[in-house]
């Protein structure tokens, strides 16, 4: 999986807000943030790998084209 530093920055700033909200969630904000910080970001695919299939990510691309 190959995140920009935006994403890391986003995903950071949302696991700082969920943490400091007390936000229940089913994803694991401790577990993300040290995945980004230890240049891991495989792992999240690998822990995440049922949110999106490669086929749903291949389909939004191709929806995303005959929108735009």
């Amino acid at each position: 999986m190959e995140i920009s530093v935006v994403e890391k920055l986003l995903l950071l700033i949302l696991c700082d807000l969920a943490k400091k909200q007390k936000i229940k969630s089913d994803f694991d904000c401790e577990f993300i943030e040290n995945a980004i910080s230890s240049g891991n970001t495989w792992a999240i695919e690998q822990e995440y790998s049922g949110l999106l299939s490669k086929s749903e990510v291949k389909r939004k691309g191709v929806y995303n084209k005959l929108c735009k």
